[in-house]
C-alpha cells in the first residue's frame, strides 16, 4: 500500500506545529493508521526563515530555499492540487480571501481530502466547503476549528447520535480560553496574555480574528458584573 501522503500550505504557528508532529511521531501515527504516513511538500512564502525558525526541514519546503512571490507559491500549489500522490491537503494560510477558498474548493474537487483550522473560512464560506466535500466524496477535517484540542464535533457526530443536543455552552475557541484562564488564574493584562498565547501556538502572528472572540467575552463579563479577574 503506498504511503498516505500530505502537503501543508503555509509553515507559520499552525502550519510548522503540525509538520513538527508529523515528523516527530511518523511511526507512532503510520502505526496507528496500519499505513505509512509522509509529510511529502511545504508551501511558505519564506522558506528558509520558518524552516530555522520553527526547525522543519528545508528539503520539504517548496522553491529551493529562496523565498516565494505570492504567484510562485500558487504556482507549487497548483501543483500539489494536481499531483494524484497527495491525499490530503493541510491548510494552515489562514483568512477568508477568495483565493484561498479557490483552493480548498479545487483541492476537494480534486478527491484530496482537506484539513483546516480555518474558523473564519468555515464561518463564511462553510456551507459550499462542506457541500463540495459531500460532493467529491473526501472528508473536510475541521476538529482543530472549533475549542482548540478538545474533540467536540466528533464527539458530537458519533458519541451523541441518539441524544438531542439542546445547547452547547462554554468557550468554543482555544485562543480565547487560553487567554481568558491566563488572565484570571495570573491576574496578568489582556496584552501579556496574547503575547503568552502566540509563543505557546495558540494565537497567530495576526491575532485580529483570535484576540475578537476574548475581546467580546471580556466585555460580556463587564456587562453581567463578573470582571473582577479582568481589571
Amino acid at each position: 500500500m503506498k504511503p498516505f501522503s500530505i502537503a501543508i500550505l503555509g509553515c507559520g504557528t499552525v502550519g510548522s506545529g503540525v509538520a513538527k508532529i508529523l515528523l516527530d511521531m511518523g511511526e507512532v501515527l503510520s502505526s496507528r493508521a496500519s499505513r505509512a504516513i509522509e509529510l511529502k511538500q511545504i508551501v511558505d512564502l519564506f522558506p528558509t526563515k520558518n524552516s530555522k525558525k520553527y526547525n522543519i526541514p528545508q528539503n520539504l519546503l517548496c522553491g529551493g530555499g529562496k523565498d516565494l512571490t505570492k504567484e510562485e507559491a500558487s504556482k507549487y500549489i497548483s501543483e500539489i492540487i494536481d499531483d494524484k500522490e497527495i491525499d490530503l491537503v493541510v491548510e494552515t494560510i489562514g483568512g477568508t480571501g477568495d483565493y484561498l477558498l479557490s483552493v480548498i474548493l479545487s483541492a476537494l474537487k480534486a478527491k484530496k481530502h482537506v484539513v483546516t483550522a480555518n474558523k473564519a473560512m468555515l464561518a463564511e464560506k462553510g456551507a459550499v466547503i462542506f457541500k463540495t466535500a459531500r460532493e467529491n466524496n473526501v472528508t473536510l477535517g475541521c476538529e482543530a476549528s472549533v475549542c482548540g484540542a478538545i474533540p467536540i464535533i466528533k464527539t458530537l457526530r458519533e458519541s451523541f447520535t441518539g441524544d438531542e443536543v439542546l445547547e452547547i455552552s462554554g468557550i468554543m475557541n482555544g485562543t480565547s480560553n487560553y487567554i481568558l484562564s491566563m488572565m484570571e488564574h495570573e491576574g496578568i493584562d489582556l496584552e501579556s496574555a496574547l503575547k503568552m498565547a502566540q509563543k505557546a501556538g495558540y494565537a497567530e502572528a495576526d491575532p485580529t480574528l483570535d484576540i475578537t472572540g476574548a475581546m467580546r467575552l471580556i466585555s460580556l463579563l463587564y456587562l453581567f458584573g463578573l470582571h473582577s479577574a479582568w481589571r
